[in-house]
């Protein structure tokens, strides 16, 4: 997991830097083609991958709720990796896809948590391809991923009828509100705020930024983040390792908002600030839970 957040967090600076040296362009060859005239300015800006990779590398919760690992961290895995297929620049758009489709299929045999990379496809192709809802309905291979998705998805049930988990585990039929539906995305972060208050603050940082950079990115990682809450309220409960997945993602945020203030900001004393804050004390906390 570590690694993938690296390579992601590379993959969406590629994506920034391209999208700089070169005009706009609808389709993804625009981005593969600039990468080799932008190739010595990526090397150069490699901080945000590297301090993404750490941030997840000293995550308090990551470590903590490793004990989860039967399912929770699986399906983060599976989550990211999807991601990874979804973003990675040099691949084609159906070879992005059919990859992806494949995985979350897969990932159903998992958990069926792992159905939320489907949510990502959909996002992905509307704010990062740009894809209209015309357009994806006329790429035919789309039909046969969705085809694969679901077979791979009942066959856990055909082997298996208890593979979906505990119906007790739902709580659709319980009283909700829709105040609390729309406080959702707030309190579903509780466990960070009070574990890990300086990878909160980090992650909004990156996404404030990311919005200013590339507000398509920003979007697909908002509005994954607001259904998936929402989602968890709605149908299921509150609990802390439902989050799981969720830190990852904000490991990736935090590294790009550190990179590119440590990037863009020439005050000396800043970047020490931000070095201390960022490096030291995580590690120094991971540190102390392992011993």
């Amino acid at each position: 997991s570590v690694y993938l957040v690296y390579k992601i967090a590379g993959n969406i600076l590629k994506e920034e830097i391209a999208s700089s040296a070169t005009p706009p362009r609808n389709d993804t060859s625009s981005v593969i083609a600039s990468l080799p005239a932008v190739g010595g300015a990526l090397r150069s800006n490699l901080s945000p991958a590297i301090f993404a990779a750490f941030l997840l590398a000293t995550s308090l919760l990551h470590s903590a709720l490793s004990m989860t690992g039967r399912h929770w961290l699986p399906v983060s895995f599976i989550i990211l990796l999807g991601l990874y297929f979804l973003i990675k620049p040099d691949w084609s758009f159906k070879k992005r896809y059919i990859a992806a489709g494949i995985l979350a299929g897969f990932g159903m045999g998992v958990s069926s948590i792992s159905g939320f990379l489907a949510l990502l496809m959909i996002l992905a192709a509307i704010f990062y391809d740009k894809k209209k809802i015309s357009e994806l309905a006329r790429e035919k291979f789309l039909y046969g991923i969705v085809g694969i998705f679901i077979l791979l998805a009942l066959l856990p049930g055909w082997l298996y009828s208890g593979s979906y988990g505990s119906g007790g585990d739902v709580t659709a039929k319980e009283g909700k509100s829709i105040l609390a539906l729309m406080a959702s995305p707030v309190v579903f972060l509780k466990p960070v705020m009070l574990s890990e208050p300086i990878l909160l603050i980090l992650a909004i940082t990156g996404l404030a930024l990311l919005f200013r950079k590339n507000w398509r990115l920003g979007a697909l990682f908002t509005i994954f983040y607001i259904i998936y809450a929402g989602a968890f309220y709605w149908i299921f409960r509150y609990e802390h390792r439902f989050v799981l997945p969720l830190i990852p993602l904000m490991a990736l945020l935090g590294g790009y908002g550190v990179g590119v203030i440590f990037r863009n900001f020439g005050i000396s004393k800043l970047k020490y600030v931000i070095i201390f804050i960022t490096l030291i004390l995580p590690f120094t906390a991971s540190i102390k839970l392992v011993y």
